[in-house]
């Protein structure tokens, strides 16, 4: 059969156009390697570039989904920090409040009807947190504070207990108050009666966190406070032995 000899000239230059591509081919295939993506994307989709346009999609999808969950980890965190604020007020509070009596050289009734007002602004404040701008505990009203001023709810309470001729009947008339939507919500709460908006952190999940200032959750503690801080309150009238038993209900109710 004949054949076509090349000659040393051709085959010479043959040989290193080959070993040229083939260095080319090496660079390339080990540059996709080291980055993951394809260098010839056009000769990769063959002119079918809906694949591109899925993959550009899902990429900006993914980037909100990972904000959102950066946003709710932020917002979960911020909650928790003023959660362990106000339980630190309440705890505080309960302590001072159990030494009433106890002892002789022990703070005064007026000591403590002072500390359980501070108390109790220290944990409208620590509700009226806020994060990033938004508020923690105001439901979807985000930017507005929860709870407004602490004398306007004192000033409720005492109006809607002041026929209490006993500590135990103030304690059983202020559990009404606040158990009615007209009472302590509509008195303090300011905020939203729905809850904020859920975290959408993927196509499928999201984060729901529907706890607001008006929960029944911080009833106890509040009401046991305020009381304490009534314990000396002209309207109510009470003896030295009414305002202790006044101060251990209220710790009962803290606990």
């Amino acid at each position: 059969m004949p054949t076509s000899p090349i000659g040393d000239l051709a085959q010479s230059y043959l040989i290193r156009n080959r070993n040229h591509s083939l260095k080319q081919d090496i660079t390339r295939l080990t540059e996709e390697l080291a980055t993951g993506q394809s260098s010839d994307v056009r000769h990769l989709l063959v002119g079918n570039y809906a694949f591109l346009a899925d993959v550009e999609r899902k990429t900006v999808v993914l980037g909100g989904y990972s904000v959102a969950t950066s946003e709710a980890t932020q917002f979960t965190g911020a909650m928790q920090l003023q959660l362990g604020n106000f339980a630190d007020q309440a705890e505080r509070l309960t302590t001072a409040l159990i030494g009433a009596g106890s002892s002789p050289n022990g703070a005064t009734s007026q000591d403590l009807a002072d500390e359980a007002r501070n108390g109790l602004i220290a944990m409208f404040g620590s509700l009226n947190g806020s994060s990033a701008g938004r508020q923690l505990f105001s439901g979807n009203s985000t930017n507005q504070p929860p709870l407004g001023d602490v004398s306007d709810v004192l000033a409720d309470l005492t109006a809607a207990i002041s026929g209490a001729p006993t500590p135990a009947d103030m304690l059983a008339q202020a559990k009404v108050w606040f158990d009615d939507p007209a009472g302590f919500v509509a008195s303090a709460y300011q905020g939203s009666a729905s809850a904020m908006t859920d975290f959408d952190v993927s196509e499928n999940e999201n984060v729901s966190l529907d706890l607001r200032a008006s929960d029944p959750f911080f009833f106890a503690s509040f009401r046991g406070a305020a009381l304490a801080a009534l314990a000396t309150d002209p309207t109510f009238s009470l003896n030295a032995e009414e305002r202790i038993e006044l101060f251990g209900l209220t710790v009962a109710e803290m606990l």
